[in-house]
């Protein structure tokens, strides 16, 4: 049965090859032909050769039309529908054909070398052409527009092919590298290099997984991303980070490994918390996830900022200030026995009750002036406007012992009404006011 039907492709052949050089002597010599391919409803066949195409009635072996190119051709691919057919040739650039009204519809340019393969998407929407300059690129069908760039193949683009779903495109290059993309997000999916057996081009089969002809699948991983439930947090506070991977095989047997260069990380599979260390700055989390065989790694960075410390002393609450002259002030003496802390800072939180202000604030602390004439106004809300600062006074507050903290506002032209101190705070120190 099978010799049969070798024996019959193999007169097709002859027999088409005669007929073609009896009837296109001067458009084409046999020995010319690059390739042959039937449209997906087997209704034309299409005769490729360096000028041109030749499509013909399969059945009675009759010419339908010549279509011919300017270029030389290389690699070709019907549409799904029939009714395109795209070419590369070796001037680099991709020919679009209309095949029903016989016209070049569009060149395309963009690769730096010459096409190697074409493939259209399953609905026809998107044609892919990869190029002997290891690039792909991705093309609207119908306005024949450029719509992506795929970098990352060290070698020549072998082939190119989409799954049945349209969901996946798959490139393979003359380095034995394959490459998995998502065609709607740009993104490179996976990576399988190596010495791979591929009989003919790589295909999907029917449950969208990916098999050579003579060799099974070895499975693929990456870490696609980090993801943290906040990259900035304060010193001894935790966040949450979890691994988002991409695997073609069972997920439940990757292991993933958390380590970190500050602060303590703790993880259970993809998902992970992280304590920050008790100094601020930028550290790095790194997870690497295997499943024994093959392996990904992934790292993120998180901010580390100052928390408010729990030594601190409350100067005011919820105090009332008019603050209509400058003489109007807020002042504190206070009594600091103990400085845990490395910085000692002055944290204020003040709201103007209305609109029509224009103030500054001056503080000092035994009449040494640690804030000059910070514009606390030049603005018109509809309501209250609130202002919140941490001011460092470690070179003033150096060592135990009292202290006269001192809140000036010096009133502009257009203050109304006053102000309210929601809060006033030495941090980073013990003691009391006096």
């Amino acid at each position: 049965m099978k010799s049969a039907f070798l024996f019959t492709i193999m007169l097709l052949f002859v027999f088409s090859t005669y007929t073609f050089s009896q009837v296109l002597p001067d458009k084409a010599n046999v020995t010319d032909i690059i390739s042959v391919a039937f449209s997906p409803d087997s209704s034309m066949l299409a005769i490729k050769v360096p000028n041109g195409i030749h499509l013909y009635d399969p059945n009675s072996l009759l010419e339908i039309t010549f279509i011919e190119t300017i270029s030389s051709l290389n690699t070709s691919n019907f549409s799904p529908d029939g009714t395109l057919f795209a070419c590369g040739s070796k001037d680099n650039s991709l020919i679009i054909m209309d095949v029903k009204n016989r016209i070049e519809l569009a060149t395309l340019t963009g690769h730096q070398s010459k096409i190697s393969s074409v493939s259209f998407s399953p609905d026809g929407n998107l044609l892919a052409s990869g190029s002997e300059d290891g690039t792909i690129k991705l093309w609207d069908a119908k306005t024949r527009l450029g719509i992506a760039t795929f970098k990352g193949q060290t070698g020549k683009i072998n082939s190119l092919s989409f799954s049945a779903n349209g969901k996946f495109l798959i490139s393979t290059d003359s380095n034995n590298t394959l490459k998995l993309w998502d065609p709607k997000t740009y993104q490179e999916l996976a990576t399988l290099k190596g010495r791979l057996d591929w009989s003919l081009s790589p295909n999907f089969t029917p449950d969208m997984t990916l098999a050579p002809k003579r060799r099974a699948f070895t499975e693929t991983l990456k870490l696609s991303d980090l993801r943290l439930a906040n990259p900035n947090v304060l010193t001894g506070d935790t966040t949450t980070i979890e691994a988002l991977s991409v695997y073609s095989g069972d997920e439940t047997a990757l292991k993933h490994i958390w380590t970190t260069n500050a602060g303590v990380i703790q993880g259970s599979g993809n998902k992970a918390t992280y304590r920050a260390p008790e100094r601020p700055g930028t550290y790095s989390v790194n997870v690497r996830a295997t499943d024994g065989a093959i392996s990904s790694e992934r790292t993120a960075e998180i901010n580390v900022e100052q928390g408010k410390s729990e030594s601190s002393i409350l100067l005011s609450n919820n105090t009332y200030w008019p603050a209509k002259e400058f003489k109007d002030k807020l002042s504190y003496n206070v009594n600091i026995t103990r400085i845990p802390e490395t910085k000692v800072i002055i944290h204020f939180d003040i709201t103007q009750d209305k609109d029509k202000f224009d103030s500054f604030l001056i503080i000092e602390i035994d009449g040494k002036v640690v804030l000059q004439d910070m514009a606390i106004g030049n603005e018109q809300p509809s309501t209250g406007i609130r202002t919140i600062r941490d001011i460092d006074v470690t070179n003033i507050i150096k060592e135990p012992g009292r202290y006269t903290v001192t809140f000036y506002m010096r009133p502009g032209d257009r203050t109304e009404n006053g102000w309210l101190m929601n809060e006033a705070r030495i941090i980073g120190v013990e003691g009391s006011v006096e």
